[in-house]
């Protein structure tokens, strides 16, 4: 047999290089690491809905699923991590919480050209109290009579933890009708001087910053005066009960016995008096 050309053979050659380094590129350009956009995790609210994905490049996917898991510390109380890397759920506490997640290509693999790797990254969630509008019944109103009623707001950064906010709370009418002649200021007093009876509902929105907010439903009735009694002044006088004669002298004393009536022997004959 002849030999092969020359050219034939650097081509060869040349080729074979090529592959190979095409082979180390596609290694290193496939590392598998977390998505830039996966760091930056959003801030939580106690008790209002979070989500966050977790995302993964390089490795063997995106053709294969990656997979995620917590390796070290926690997560905020109320809040959990699928496997598919969602962060969901609603904190129940408010703090600064760490924690490391391990990504990975999927293991074991589907297919026989994978071979899984392994990624890890440290995380943090900060969580920050809710604004609660506290439970009011606000009392009846009556039309012509002053009313006032201060409304509260608190934060609440735990199950039974709350306190005073830091800053002033923004109130307002988010819907519903207040009865005519009240107003609310954006210091949450409701005040005036109802004018017209009936039931009203509305709905109040306070607003402590962007992402803090709350509402609550009220109803006022409003119910006319009720018709008072004729004071003391403008009564009529009772009826005297003791009888004066024509000339104001005192009536004479009622005696036991009856005019003209003979006495028993031995009696008295000075009259009794009836007390």
């Amino acid at each position: 047999m002849g030999r092969r050309p020359r050219g034939v053979k650097r081509f060869t050659r040349t080729l074979l290089v090529a592959c190979v380094a095409a082979g180390v590129f596609v290694t290193a350009a496939a590392a598998l690491r977390f998505t830039d956009e996966s760091y930056f995790t959003p801030e939580g609210v106690v008790e209002q809905s979070y989500s966050h994905q977790f995302n993964g490049d390089g490795g063997c996917g995106p053709t294969l699923p990656y997979q995620y898991k917590v390796i070290n510390g926690a997560l905020p109380p109320g809040l959990s991590l699928s496997s598919s890397g969602l962060v969901s759920g609603k904190p129940t506490q408010a703090g600064l919480f760490s924690f490391w997640v391990e990504l990975s290509d999927e293991d074991p693999p589907s297919q026989s050209w994978c071979l899984p790797k392994t990624a890890q990254r440290e995380f943090t969630i900060n969580v920050i109290p809710r604004l609660l509008v506290t439970d009011q019944v606000p009392g009846a109103g009556t039309v012509g009579a002053a009313y006032s009623l201060g409304l509260v707001a608190v934060v609440k950064s735990g199950p039974e933890a709350t306190s005073p906010p830091s800053s002033p709370v923004t109130w307002s009418v988010q819907s519903g009708q207040l009865p005519p002649g009240l107003a609310l200021g954006a210091d949450g007093v409701l005040s005036g001087t109802p004018t017209t009876e009936g039931s009203y509902s509305f709905i109040v929105l306070a607003v402590l910053d962007p992402k803090r907010s709350d509402t609550k439903g009220h109803t006022i009735v409003v119910r006319t005066p009720v018709a008072g009694t004729p004071s003391k002044r403008n009564a009529p006088s009772a009826p005297s009960l003791t009888a004066r004669r024509g000339d104001d002298r005192p009536p004479p004393s009622s005696c036991s016995g009856t005019p003209g009536t003979p006495r028993p022997s031995g009696s008295s004959t000075r009259p009794s008096m009836t007390v």
